[in-house]
């Protein structure tokens, strides 16, 4: 038998007082064991709370004793119409699984039957109805409206949307598995836009630096001007002249050719020549 100690907090492994006890009431219907290895068993079953209340029972307490002060403590004590009112009431909550919510609407209405309210060839059609207008996905509710429709059997029905809910996770997996696979191929994409930015960025300060080079040479050809002449004066390829070298006297060239066919160096200080 399966552990029940009547505690709020369950522990791991125990069941609910609903789920002994029909345990129980099975090993005694089948008649394969005597009343006292049935006792034995019940025993050993209980734990806290639930084992001290056989001590006052008595030690000649047998299996049915046991069930009705059990069931006075921890059975359903809701009346029919309560339970129907949480039936009628109930829905399939957020993050619960399409069977827990199944499971539960299924044991409230059992309950309602076995104390009389409903006769038991009501429960397939209530449940059917129940389980599917109770969904909480709109969704899931229209793609399975043709199941509703033509399946009359509750478990049938709970199958069917079982399998259209499996294949719906089953495509929002694969369009999360495309999105991861695409988010971590982003930062390769950004890492191959950084190195071509970074080679456009060396491309430019090489250019740069070949400019301010080209700038250094053209400065060095600039000599400074004689004393008292504000005239920038420039130096070229074999003579020197300034600005206005053509605007004023020039005085002669000095020097003379050397060779055949070579030019003569003239020099032109920029001053005016006195004749």
């Amino acid at each position: 038998l399966p552990t029940f100690s009547g505690n709020e907090s369950s522990q791991k492994g125990e069941v609910t007082y609903d789920v002994w006890s029909f345990e129980v009431r099975c090993l005694k219907r089948t008649g394969q064991y005597p009343e006292h290895i049935i006792l034995q068993a019940l025993r050993n079953s209980l734990k806290g709370t639930a084992r001290f209340m056989l001590v006052s029972l008595g030690e000649g307490a047998s299996v049915n004793d046991v069930l009705t002060k059990l069931d006075g403590f921890y059975g359903t004590v809701s009346t029919c119409e309560i339970l129907m009112q949480s039936f009628y009431n109930d829905y399939q909550k957020e993050n619960e699984s399409i069977v827990s919510f199944a499971s539960r609407i299924e044991e409230t209405l059992i309950k309602a039957i076995n104390r009389g309210h409903l006769d038991i060839s009501a429960k397939d059609s209530m449940l059917r109805s129940k389980f599917w207008t109770g969904l909480k996905s709109q969704e899931l509710r229209n793609s399975t409206r043709h199941h509703y429709d033509s399946k009359k059997d509750f478990q049938f029905l709970l199958m069917e949307i079982r399998k259209v809910e499996q294949e719906e996770t089953n495509k929002v997996h694969m369009v999360q598995k495309v999105n991861s696979k695409v988010a971590r191929q982003q930062p390769s994409q950004v890492d191959t836009q950084r190195d071509s930015n970074k080679e456009v960025l060396d491309q430019l300060t090489k250019l740069m630096s070949r400019l301010e080079s080209l700038e250094q040479k053209v400065n060095t050809n600039i000599v400074p001007p004689h004393t008292g002449d504000s005239r920038p004066t420039y130096r070229g390829r074999g003579q020197t002249y300034n600005r206005y070298s053509n605007r004023g006297n020039r005085t002669p060239f000095r020097g003379r050719a050397s060779g055949r066919g070579n030019a003569p160096n003239f020099r032109y200080n920029g001053s005016q020549s006195s004749n």
